[in-house]
């Protein structure tokens, strides 16, 4: 419940800085947003990631420090979306599971849609695969790539996406690529890119732990994310 919820982001408040009582806390925490995101309660959700947040923020230097950028590496599940809608309280206006990387939209349900961003800090990529089932095609899963560096803070990821690849599944099969579309759009509608607001799109990431992830880009979404773990 909410009365629950509040007294754990109560305790994470108090015991932040008490040694072991703060990463006990924070797990707890994570399992209330990914209980939230579960159980489709927005309102819960977005109260969670913002207590994530508050109870220990991502380091300012995660992308000027090699070692700390590491811990983005990785295959990341999205567990849920919420999108603002720009002048409404976003409690209130937020819509659930959909990527939008520069103009492409499709849907992300975690269940139906196995979202996954995949992160490569050496190489400067990162990922949206999204699975889909297509008439005459059948099951797929649509990667839209493209490559990211620091923005304007150290938490902060400019992102450039360049390509958009359609995969058969099981046999992960290359169908068709396309290299042209997203410089096609930005020069005719730069917007999609930016949302209107900036110069580039971004993506901030304001919590970070060895299982859970938090991001907020530019265009006013935010992103929980659960690691996916190797097969064993």
């Amino acid at each position: 419940t909410a009365a629950a919820f509040d007294a754990f982001r109560g305790l994470v408040q108090r015991t932040r800085n008490v040694g072991s009582a703060s990463l006990v806390s924070t797990e707890a925490l994570e399992e209330a947003a990914l209980a939230a995101a579960k159980g489709g309660d927005d309102a819960l959700l977005l109260r969670s990631i913002e207590a994530l947040e508050n109870a220990d923020p991502c380091d300012p230097q995660l992308l000027d420090d090699e070692a700390l950028a590491s811990r983005l590496d990785g295959r990341w599940r999205l567990v849920a979306t919420l999108a603002a809608v720009v002048g409404e309280d976003l409690e209130t206006s937020a819509t659930r599971s959909v990527v939008n990387a520069s103009g492409v939209v499709v849907p992300a349900d975690a269940d139906a849609n196995e979202p996954i961003q995949a992160v490569d800090v050496s190489s400067g990529r990162i990922s949206n695969e999204v699975r889909l089932e297509l008439p005459l095609l059948g099951s797929c899963f649509v990667k839209v790539e493209g490559g990211f560096k620091r923005g304007d803070n150290g938490r902060q990821a400019q992102v450039d996406f360049d390509r958009l690849e359609l995969y058969s599944l099981p046999e992960s099969r290359l169908l068709w690529r396309n290299d042209w579309i997203f410089a096609l759009a930005r020069k005719f509608n730069p917007a999609l890119f930016t949302g209107g607001r900036e110069s580039s799109a971004w993506l901030e990431t304001t919590y970070l732990s060895d299982n859970v992830r938090v991001g907020r880009g530019n265009k006013g979404s935010c992103f929980l994310l659960r690691r996916e773990l190797a097969p064993a």
